[in-house]
């Protein structure tokens, strides 16, 4: 975790990305969606579920931050500010490269579509993977003035929809992934919050325990 130092802090977040994380390609022009389907029989259905020669297509990628462990607020009251502790950080939710779709689907094909999408697909997680969050960084974070701080690890998600068509039936769904960690520092007496406040809202309460 990245040392945090000077004015910047109080400000509020500090976030620190892998640096080489797979960047996306071009995302802005979608695939044309699939013509909607008529409605599905439990046959249609059945064989949407093993087709093995269906068509996926992958619409555009969003990305968001999640939150997966922070650590309770603690007051600096050194004038010189101090160090945080990263052993005290506890998760709060687990994230996980997947597939999910209305009805089955073969989720190997629709990840791999999906993963195509950056510079090195071999550097996605693979389909099933828990992120993993560190709880002992080998750097504390530090802050140089007092204050109410909060302490938190998380992911860069990248998330989109896609449909999967075969013969008749279309079945739609998200695949989500990650591209690399995050972790920082939220001020909570900076009224300077994060721009993506709904991501941060676990942090933000975290202030007012």
């Amino acid at each position: 975790m990245a040392k945090v130092s000077g004015a910047a802090l109080v400000a509020a977040v500090l976030l620190v990305t892998a640096c080489d994380a797979p960047r996306a390609r071009d995302t802005a022009g979608p695939a044309a969606p699939p013509a909607p389907a008529p409605p599905a029989t439990p046959a249609a259905s059945s064989a949407a579920s093993s087709c093995a020669g269906g068509r996926v297509s992958v619409g555009p990628t969003r990305r968001r931050t999640v939150i997966l462990a922070l650590a309770p607020a603690v007051t600096i009251t050194s004038p010189k500010g101090g160090k945080l502790d990263p052993g005290s950080l506890r998760d709060v939710r687990q994230y996980r490269a997947q597939v999910v779709a209305q009805k089955p689907v073969p989720q190997d094909k629709v990840y791999r579509a999906f993963v195509q999408r950056w510079d090195d697909p071999a550097a996605m997680p693979a389909l099933g993977e828990v992120a993993p969050v560190n709880h002992s960084p080998g750097d504390s974070a530090v802050v140089n003035r007092p204050g109410r701080y909060v302490q938190y690890e998380g992911v860069q998600a990248v998330e989109a929809a896609f449909s999967y068509t075969c013969g008749k039936a279309t079945v739609r769904g998200t695949a989500s992934s990650w591209i690399g960690p995050i972790s920082g520092v939220l001020g909570c007496d900076s009224t300077d919050r994060p721009p993506d406040v709904a991501s941060y809202k676990d942090v933000i309460a975290a202030c007012r325990e």
